[in-house]
């Protein structure tokens, strides 16, 4: 049983060209120097403001807003 291997046609030849402009390569490597450490985005929140066990009713049955 002899496989039959796929063939692009001159059609695709466009298609498969442009893929290659776009994806054909790697981007370039970014030097050590020009990376940066990451910052906290902020003040870290209160733990009695998370979650609060004699508040959570109103947040589940929508009276948050009052």
């Amino acid at each position: 049983m002899a496989m039959e291997v796929a063939r692009a046609s001159d059609a695709d030849a466009p298609e498969r060209a442009a893929g290659r402009l776009r994806w054909g390569r790697l981007p370039d490597s970014v030097a050590v120097e020009d990376m940066r450490e990451g910052e906290p985005a902020g003040e870290p929140l209160d733990p009695s403001l998370i979650y609060n066990p004699e508040r959570e009713w109103l947040i589940r049955y929508g009276a948050a807003g009052l």
